[in-house]
């Protein structure tokens, strides 16, 4: 993100997937303390995937918990 003080930035990614009320972030890769964090959506408790259809099934389970 750049010049983005407010973090809001992540909620307006065109990467990522809306389903209902169940939200999947694209997260860019980043490091910190020492740890790797690829590109990619970012899932519940933090762990990244690559595969769509893999992050669309949590956005669909997140909406259906929602209700």
């Amino acid at each position: 993100m750049k010049n983005n003080e407010d973090g809001a930035q992540v909620y307006i990614d065109p990467m990522n997937i809306r389903i209902g009320r169940g939200r999947i972030l694209w997260g860019t890769a980043t490091e910190t303390n020492r740890e790797r964090f690829p590109a990619g959506w970012v899932l519940p408790g933090g762990f990244r995937t690559r595969d769509e259809d893999e992050a669309r099934a949590w956005a669909k389970w997140i909406n259906e918990v929602s209700k």
